[in-house]
C-alpha cells in the first residue's frame, strides 16, 4: 500500500523534516508546502502491520514532527474509475506547482475524476482515504496562473464540495521520476 503522510512540523522545521524523512528512508519523496501541514511525504510499499510503525513509531519520531495524519492511496479501479494515465502527484515539482486536496459530493466521485483528468496542467491525481477524497497537482508558470486554473477549472466542476489549496515550496529530489499510480 502506498500512502500521503499530512506532517505538521514545528515552527520554521519544515525543510528539516523534509530532508530527514527522506534521508531515513521513511519515504519516496517529501514537499514542503504552505498551509497546515509543513510537509507532506510520500511513502510506499507499506504492509498493513507496517503501516503503523513506518507512521507512528518512525516518521512520529523525527524532530520537529508535531502531528501526522495518513492517507492512504485508493487504486482508481477500487472505485470505478478508469482514466489512463493516472499519475500521482509530486512528479515535476521542478516547476512552479500547488497540490489541491478536493472533497466529492456523496456520489461524484468518478464524474469528478473524469472531469479533473482534463484539467490543464494537472501533472498529478490520486484517490485518497481520510479527511479528503483526492489530491491533485496542478503546475503553472506562476502563482497566478496556477491560482486561475484551479479557480476556473476545477471548482468549477460539478460535484466538488471543497478544496483545498497548498503551494509547494520546496521538493527532495524524487526517488523514482517514472511514478505512475498503482
Amino acid at each position: 500500500m502506498d500512502a500521503y503522510v499530512f506532517i505538521e512540523t514545528d515552527p520554521g522545521s519544515g525543510s528539516q523534516v523534509m530532508d530527514s524523512i527522506v534521508d531515513q528512508g521513511l519515504a519516496a519523496r517529501a514537499v514542503s508546502v504552505t498551509g497546515r501541514y509543513g510537509v507532506i511525504a510520500r511513502v510506499e510499499g507499506l504492509t498493513w502491520d507496517g503501516l503503523g510503525t513506518r507512521i507512528i513509531d518512525e516518521i512520529g519520531r523525527v524532530p520537529g514532527v508535531t502531528s501526522t495524519t495518513t492517507s492512504p492511496i485508493v487504486p482508481p479501479e477500487t472505485v470505478g474509475v478508469v482514466v489512463v494515465p493516472i499519475w500521482v502527484p509530486f512528479r515535476n515539482v521542478q516547476t512552479t506547482s500547488a497540490l489541491v486536496l478536493i472533497n466529492f459530493v456523496p456520489g461524484a466521485g468518478a464524474d469528478v475524476v473524469s472531469s479533473l483528468a482534463k484539467v490543464p496542467d494537472l501533472v498529478g491525481l490520486a484517490l485518497i482515504a481520510g479527511d479528503s477524497d483526492v489530491m491533485v497537482q496542478v503546475a503553472g508558470s506562476s502563482f497566478d496562473e496556477i491560482a486561475a486554473n484551479i479557480f476556473q477549472n476545477i471548482q468549477s466542476i460539478s460535484g466538488i464540495a471543497r478544496t483545498n489549496t497548498m503551494l509547494i515550496l520546496r521538493a527532495t529530489a524524487p526517488v523514482d521520476t517514472g511514478e505512475n499510480s498503482g
